[in-house]
């Protein structure tokens, strides 16, 4: 037997409702090739074909998305090793505090590739909108980064009475913030859905490349 510990001392030293905490709803998502490199050696080597303002906005894209999903992933792992030593151990809240740490990291690299990419499809004058799954990734991640707003009103000048333990908070199936939510599920599926585009990014770009190629050869016959 492990060493126990009150609900009140979880829900109230370390952060909201872990005292409910009994699985872990978050699942890994498999790595595959590093798209990142791959953008690299893409631009790297071949036919420049973005504008500059593009390629940057892009290399943060990459960039992000990579760092996002590692992120999540590590997430997991802590939090498995957390729920792992449970009911008879609730003690170990170490493994649950780095898996938070690492979950809010991810929510910070995903706000940024989609801002990334927003930008991008803007200066192409494509059309930008924001579905409800977004929103709430956006909202989580200005509580990570804005959690002095949670806890002190400069315009009232004191405190606001909010919760001042933790900005956001992991459940049983999501990542929660006094008003936001995000289930493990959604985000998964935004992790995925990025990764996806950074490949179809790299695929387009190949694609170009090999035209021009194809194009420079027979030409020169």
């Amino acid at each position: 037997m492990g060493l126990q510990v009150s609900d009140e001392i979880l829900d109230t030293t370390v952060a909201p409702e872990l005292s409910k905490l009994k699985v872990c709803g978050a699942r890994i998502i498999r790595r595959g090739p590093n798209q990142f490199a791959r953008y690299q050696i893409l631009t790297m080597f071949g036919q420049k074909k973005y504008k500059k303002h593009v390629h940057a906005l892009l290399v943060v894209y990459f960039r992000r998305v990579d760092f996002a999903r590692e992120e999540y992933n590590l997430g997991c792992k802590r939090l498995r090793t957390y729920i792992s030593k449970l009911p008879h151990n609730n003690s170990q809240t170490r493994f649950y505090r780095l898996a938070l740490c690492h979950f809010e990291t991810c929510l910070l690299h995903l706000h940024a590739a989609n801002t990334s990419s927003k930008a991008i499809a803007k200066s192409l004058t494509q059309p930008v909108s924001e579905d409800a799954d977004e929103k709430s990734l956006r909202q989580l991640a200005n509580r990570v980064r804005h959690f002095d707003e949670d806890i002190y009103d400069p315009k009232k000048g004191k405190l606001t009475g909010n919760n001042g333990i933790a900005p956001v908070w992991i459940t049983n199936t999501s990542l929660k913030s006094e008003k936001t939510e995000l289930s493990f599920v959604k985000l998964r599926e935004i992790l995925v859905t990025v990764e996806s585009e950074c490949k179809e990014m790299c695929e387009i770009l190949l694609e170009k490349q090999q035209l021009c190629v194809h194009n420079i050869r027979t030409n020169s016959r």
